[in-house]
């Protein structure tokens, strides 16, 4: 998969967690399991974008040093 398709998956993997957590959070609390779980699940995913991008510019910034 493609960077680019990586990070749009991401960022609705982002999105439908976040959303799924918040609503838990309603329901349930702060210090409800699942909504810990889920949680730790969003920060994954947020790592992983944030990780994708950083190598993304990382490589664009090295071009530029090269030219």
């Amino acid at each position: 998969m493609s960077h680019l398709k990586e990070l749009r998956a991401l960022k609705n993997q982002i999105a439908v967690t976040r959303a799924k957590m918040i609503e838990l959070w309603r329901q349930r609390g702060h210090t409800d399991p699942d909504v810990l779980a889920v949680s730790i699940k969003l920060d994954k995913l947020i790592n992983r974008y944030q990780q994708i991008t950083y190598l993304k510019d990382n490589r664009e910034s090295r071009k530029l040093l090269v030219v």
